[in-house]
């Protein structure tokens, strides 16, 4: 039999899996592959057993309001992957917790995410502009 190891990714990648699926919602329930995909400082939001800084958004930097972001990044990415209507709710949606968030961070410029929010939202308008009647 011969034995190969696994790139430390897929093992970090499995790690994860495995707090995520032993572990409850905090935010809202998500399937373990949905919040893969969003950025490591979402992941505190829906698991419980990731720990460090790199796994939230710094409100000491950014503000008390940044509860509503990785849930509208979520909504986008679901946007991403609709049609029609449900793609237009789903942006909706990420468009008003993008919104809440900038909202919230307009007292800290120096927020370390607030270009990526930025960014969110042009892209949330955008495809808005695109997929609405």
């Amino acid at each position: 039999m011969i034995k190969r190891a696994l790139p430390g990714h897929l093992i970090s990648v499995a790690c994860v899996l495995l707090a995520m699926t032993s572990s409850s919602a905090i935010a809202e329930k998500a399937p373990a592959a949905e919040v893969l995909l969003l950025p490591k400082f979402c992941w505190s939001q829906y698991m419980n057993n990731v720990k460090g800084p790199q796994y939230s958004i710094p409100g000491n930097l950014c503000g008390v309001g940044m509860n509503h972001y990785c849930p509208a990044l979520l909504d986008l990415n679901r946007a991403m992957k609709s049609t029609g209507e449900i793609r237009r709710q789903h942006l909706v949606v990420a468009k008003r917790g993008i919104e809440y968030t900038l909202g919230w961070m307009k007292p800290y410029p120096n927020c370390p995410i607030r270009a990526q929010v930025e960014s969110s939202q042009r892209e949330v308008d955008s495809m808005l502009r695109i997929y609405s009647p």
